[in-house]
């Protein structure tokens, strides 16, 4: 009995070290490139694992021929031995896909040593489960994957599952990777997707759900001609008869054209009798050159209300040098005296023998617009805050560079979409960003995967430069899904502060109420999750434009609906805000009167914050 004891005990032992071996070998198989370092451990792990079979089977048949339950040994045997089968074939299967992988590009080397033309990889897009799609990705992946020969079953398993994304991905999830089970994804696949009535459907609604044209627009008419023109193929592939339907979608095509076309059109077809889908065609493209024709040849004109003298950068520093001003006076730290914990525990009187101790006085700055007095500037050198039984804020209120009017920034919010998960993210449009930004917090929340970059600079306001080494390629559209581009964003901890600085009186802006606004709260300050730069700014705007007065900001259209951008005559609330602040620190709120022992100069500070 003790002999069974211990070989049962060694039998473990094997079991455990196999275990270890699944856990290592799980995450090599979802993955889509592993290294050649990865591939010759797994190599000498399976030749580990495959000794310890033996082992394992030695040891099994001596527990078996000591025991008398022999048909629980048997079953042990089949259960282990099963583990032992599968977990090898996976990491042979994984061996073979990266080797035949690099064989055959060692061959197509070497069958033509004297060319030296490069040419592309042929890609397929990723398919992620919209029916409009399926067809596009099924036709290429089976020229290319499915029916090329040359390619092992559990190699073209490996290349499905990198090729499917979202919801198309979930379909075989469950489905463990192995040559036997790749027709078994496949048609998981296709039954899943392949449903004649469903893609018909979605190609007719993609077809006719086309945005109308309300300018002229050459992008707007290839745009027209390419949607129709891949849809209804997709439906003659599917059996409909759409050879018959010109009439039917010239009717329904022409209604989206904009007035100018429109007419153009009529003239154009009352010299036919009955024009054809192709007469439509080549009228839109005829069309489609002219106005890029005109496009290029028109001057460019610059907008002289708009004034670039005064533009703000919207980078941030994290890091920032301090000023010999912004040293405290008590402490002697990087920060002011009316931040400084130290000062703000002392008690009121002791705060301010101790201002008197350090000679500081407070200063009352008068600001004037158009020779009219406004609220006067504290610009205390050092702060009184409350009696230390009173909580007291420990957020600071910058005086630095505040101006009488701001200008919004334009701001929207847009849709973005990632493994089959959608959230919706605050963006800033702005022009003068070579490239297109996303915070961690954002790329965090849409879950969306991060590459490394080589190493990048991006110099901000100052000369400040910043550190990028990752980036993203996000999916973002409009909130009525009219639009979607994949945009490539670099990653930063933090982009701008909240947008605007202080919030805005709608009041002032006389908004028309048709317009829909592609961010509707962007008079209230709000956190930066997205900076769409240059690179796609230009293809985001749309010819309308509303001005809201000569001294107000302007509604500019955009595929993402109307933005709000410039000037605004509406003064800043910084100093009403800087001054309650002051007054809240330094006297206690039981109090209706100013208590004798402080300075005049505070008392009428404060007095003044009051009234306002």
């Amino acid at each position: 009995m003790s002999d069974v004891k211990e070989l049962i005990k060694q039998r473990g032992h094997i079991k455990a070290r196999v275990t270890l071996f699944e856990k290592y070998l799980k995450p090599l198989l979802e993955c889509k490139e592993i290294s050649l370092v990865q591939v010759n451990e797994l190599r000498l792990r399976l030749s580990k694992i495959r000794d310890l079979s033996c082992t394992f089977d030695d040891i099994q048949s001596q527990i078996e021929m000591l025991d008398e339950d022999t048909s629980k040994q048997m079953q042990e045997r089949e259960f282990n031995e099963n583990i032992f089968f599968r977990l090898s074939a996976e990491a042979q299967s994984l061996i073979d896909f990266f080797e035949n992988k690099n064989k055959l590009e060692s061959s197509s080397n070497k069958s033509r040593p004297n060319c030296h033309l490069k040419l592309p990889p042929i890609k397929i897009t990723p398919f992620n489960g919209e029916a409009n799609k399926w067809l596009s990705f099924r036709d290429t992946y089976v020229s290319l994957v499915h029916n090329n020969e040359t390619i092992h079953d559990v190699n073209k398993f490996h290349y499905l599952k990198t090729y499917l994304e979202g919801p198309a991905s979930a379909v075989i999830n469950s489905v463990s990777v192995s040559s036997d089970n790749y027709s078994l994804a496949w048609k998981l696949l296709c039954e899943r997707y392949d449903n004649k009535r469903l893609l018909i459907n979605e190609h007719i609604k993609c077809s006719f759900s086309i945005e109308s044209l309300t300018k002229e627009s050459h992008s707007g008419l290839r745009n027209l001609i390419d949607t129709l023109s891949k849809n209804l193929n997709a439906l003659h592939i599917l059996g409909e008869p759409t050879d018959k339907w010109d009439t039917l979608i010239i009717f329904l095509a022409s209604a989206k054209l904009d007035s100018v076309t429109s007419r153009k059109w009529e003239e154009y077809r009352s010299n036919k009798d009955a024009p054809t889908l192709d007469d439509f065609y080549d009228f839109l493209r005829k069309r489609s050159m002219v106005l890029e024709t005109m496009n290029v040849n028109k001057p460019s004109k610059v907008d002289k209300r708009l004034s670039f003298s005064n533009t703000k950068s919207f980078l941030s520093s994290s890091i920032e040098s301090p000023s010999p001003s912004a040293q405290c006076l008590l402490c002697k730290q990087n920060h002011k005296l009316y931040e400084c914990n130290t000062f703000k525990s002392l008690p009121v009187s002791n705060r301010i023998n101790k201002l008197k101790l350090l000679n500081q006085s407070f200063k009352i700055k008068e600001q004037s617009d158009n020779n009219s007095k406004n609220l006067p500037t504290l610009s205390p050198a050092a702060t009184v805050a409350t009696d230390s039984e009173v909580p007291s804020s420990s957020a600071s209120v910058s005086m630095t560079a505040i101006s009488n009017n701001q200008s919004l920034l334009s701001t929207a919010l847009v849709k973005v979409t990632s493994n089959g998960k959608t959230c919706i993210l605050r963006a800033l449009l702005d022009c003068g960003s070579q490239s297109s930004f996303v915070t961690v917090r954002a790329l965090r929340e849409t879950g969306s995967q991060h590459f490394d970059s080589d190493y990048h600079s991006v110099s901000g306001i100052g000369s400040s430069v910043f550190n990028v080494t990752k980036h993203c390629y996000l999916d973002i559209g409009s909130l009525n899904g009219s639009i979607v581009m994949r945009v490539k964003c670099f990653v930063l901890p933090h982009i701008t502060d909240r947008l605007p600085n202080v919030a805005v009186n709608l009041q002032h802006l006389d908004i028309p109420c048709h317009v829909q606004l592609a961010d509707p709260k962007f008079f209230e300050p709000s956190d930066i999750d997205l900076l769409l730069g240059a690179d796609v700014f230009w293809d985001l705007l749309e010819s309308s434009r509303i001005n809201l007065g000569p001294q107000g900001p302007i509604l500019q259209e955009t595929k993402l609906g109307w933005i709000v951008a410039g000037p605004t005559a509406i003064h800043s609330n910084k100093l009403y805000e800087e001054a309650s602040r002051v007054s809240r620190e330094y006297l206690p709120e039981s109090s209706e009167s100013v208590p004798p022992h402080v300075p005049p100069l505070l008392q009428r500070a404060a007095s003044h914050a009051h009234r306002y």
